[in-house]
């Protein structure tokens, strides 16, 4: 008896109208009346079984890392500019690769939802840590150079694209809140932010917009800073 219907991370009514899809997931119950072997046929008939276990499967996400990391070292140089993803651009692509064959094969294990919660909460504790102990010594010397022009027009040149996508999200594109506000955090990629609009949605309607603008402008980033210090020092040579 079917009793479930899965396609990617939505649950789907189970039907009669419904209709399925490649790589849709069936959850069935099977009575006793059948025994093991008429089970597996069955089974094998629709597809593939999906064993759902606790244990995460360390080297697929071994093997996800170390593509990030090899692909973050690359490096091509435009001119006098080199261009680089870095560890965090690498990463974010493997993590997109390694997401989708993940979603396409499910019977590959992956890492359990429990797990993955812990490791996101300790990696955003712990990037906020680095960047501001990182940070935090520098920031005073320029503050104490510079004055508070320097922190002013930081929190300007965050807010200003924030402000125009949220005018043009809402007025022109007609897009709900949550998923607009989603969106926004992902154009900052800001993770913090992104966390704090979930907590106040009570579900995670705001990563539908936020995915998509994480990953892009996880990209352009690496790439748009060697570009604007290359440009930065031919301003400075032909002055």
């Amino acid at each position: 008896m079917l009793i479930g219907v899965s396609r990617g991370s939505h649950k789907l009514p189970a039907f009669p109208d419904l209709h399925l899809q490649l790589h849709d997931v069936l959850q069935l119950s099977i009575s006793n009346l059948y025994d093991e072997a008429a089970s597996r046929a069955a089974i094998a008939r629709l597809g593939t079984r999906i064993r759902y276990t606790d244990k995460s499967n360390i080297s697929f996400a071994a093997l996800g890392i170390l593509t990030g990391i090899a692909v973050g070292t690359l490096s091509v140089k435009i001119g006098s500019i080199p261009f680089s993803l870095g560890t965090g651009g690498g990463a974010l692509l493997s993590g997109l690769l390694f997401g989708w064959v993940q979603s396409k094969r499910p019977e590959i294990a992956g890492i359990p939802e429990s797990a993955l919660s812990i490791l996101k909460d300790l990696g955003l504790a712990g990037f906020i840590a680095c960047v501001g102990l990182s940070a935090g010594p520098q920031a005073i010397v320029l503050i104490r150079q510079y004055g508070l022009s320097l922190p002013l027009i930081g929190i300007v040149i965050t807010v200003t694209p924030a402000c125009v996508s949220l005018a043009v999200g809402h007025f022109v594109l007609r897009l709900k809140a949550p998923v607009l506000l989603g969106a926004i955090a992902g154009q900052q990629c800001s993770t913090p932010a992104v966390s704090a609009i979930q907590t106040v949605a009570g579900n995670s309607t705001p990563l539908l917009g936020y995915t998509i603008t994480y990953a892009v402008s996880n990209i352009v980033l690496p790439l748009m800073g060697p570009l604007i210090v290359g440009l930065t020092g031919m301003l400075r040579h032909t002055s």
